[in-house]
Formats: C-alpha cells, structure tokens, sequence
C-alpha cells in the first residue's frame, strides 16, 4: 500500500473489485447486462481533470474488500502486490451500482489510517475514528470548492 498520510484525500482513478457480484443484489439483477461489471474508465471526472484544485490531493487504486475488520500486513502485503493504494468496504459495490444505472462517477476516499505493518504502531480504533473527522473536513472543502468551479460547470453533463 502507498505511503498516504492519514486525513489525506484520494481521488479514485481505478477500482479493484475483489467481489464485484455483491453489488447488484435485488431486484435488478435480473436485467443486469455483463457490461455493469466492467470497470475500465469508470470515473469520468478522475485525478487527472481535479488534481488543480488541490495539490496535496493524491491519486490511488481503491480494494474493495467485504470488511469490519482491519487488515493484516500479509493482507496489506498482497494488496500492495494488486496495486492498490487505499482499501475500504463500499465504494467498489456503489461505482458498479451506479454505472449499471448509466450514472457517471467520480469518488474519493479518506485515509482514516495506516495499513497494519506499515508502522509499528497498533491500530487504535479511536485514532481512526478522529482521523477519519480530520479529513472528512479536508474533503468538505475540496468538495466545495469543486462544486463552485466554472472548470468542471461545463463538464456536469
């Protein structure tokens, strides 16, 4: 896994879907075209159309993984060896859901902390947690300022 610093925030420019099927449970499934799990270019608006507006703003490779539980560092280790950056539980099932809707995606994740083994320090459920409320403001404000931005007006078709 890369050396994000906690708070920080990613810009997706790719997902990795470990377990793509989970996401379109329900209903629709049955109509589900194979194309819903094709993930090429599933960010329109990606690192490389925003990085300008911040540039502590980093790009990462996103795992999705069926989570409540942390990491191990062999864990870590072979997500490293697939590429990724930054892991999480959800962002992977909600892209695949919403491009099997025909919605266009651009995602962010928060560091909330550092893989385990990347440093010797325990992961500590409460430092994560206050991490987590540091760069939620951070993204409040990118966010924000993206929002208001005449770059990206002309793009939000």
């Amino acid at each position: 896994m890369s050396s994000l610093s906690c708070a920080s925030s990613v810009c997706l420019k790719n997902p990795v879907a470990p377990f793509p099927s989970r996401a379109l449970h329900g209903p629709k499934r049955r109509h589900l075209h194979a194309s819903a799990y094709v993930l090429v270019h599933p960010f329109k608006l990606g690192p490389s159309k925003i990085r300008w507006h911040s540039p502590l703003l980093s790009e990462g490779v996103y795992i999705g993984l069926p989570g409540l539980s942390y990491e191990t560092p062999a864990e870590v280790k072979m997500l490293s060896a697939f590429g990724g950056d930054v892991v999480g539980m959800s962002t992977v099932l909600e892209v695949i859901a919403a491009r099997h809707m025909g919605v266009r995606c651009l995602a962010f994740s928060m560091v909330s902390n550092p893989a385990a083994g990347l440093t010797d320090a325990v992961i500590d459920h409460t430092d994560v947690l206050a991490a987590a409320q540091v760069a939620a403001g951070n993204l409040k404000r990118l966010l924000m300022e993206l929002l208001r931005s005449p770059e990206l007006a002309g793009r939000a078709q």
